[in-house]
């Protein structure tokens, strides 16, 4: 089975790096892009953030650029899934328009029913 290839919204924060360490060898998803804020827009992730996880950072998602979350849709055709750890404020209209295109899984706490 071919793995499903996943966005992370909101990738530089604790729960973007719990979705990136979920995703981390699991046998359905592969993680294909990453989006955080314009400040991380188009820094490599380790340049990004800083890694508060106890599991080591993996090379393959350390030399991944961020994206803006703005432009998140740009590589909807990209994607099959996207996770999003999003803050509420800004979650809304970020993952709806997203969610017109393909399943959005969301931590926020709008998207909880």
């Amino acid at each position: 089975m071919a793995k499903l290839n996943a966005g992370i919204l909101g990738a530089t924060g604790v729960a973007g790096q719990q979705f990136i360490e979920a995703l981390d060898e699991h046998p359905w998803f592969s993680v294909r892009h990453l989006y955080a804020s314009e400040r991380s827009e188009n820094k490599k992730y380790r340049d990004a953030c800083v890694w508060h996880s106890a599991g080591e950072l993996k090379d393959e998602i350390a030399d991944m650029v961020v994206k803006n979350i703005n432009n998140a849709t740009q590589d909807i055709d990209d994607l099959d899934i996207i996770f999003s750890a999003l803050p509420s404020d800004i979650a809304k209209n970020i993952e709806g328009e997203c969610a017109k295109y393909k399943p959005v899984i969301s931590t926020s706490a709008d998207s909880r029913g």
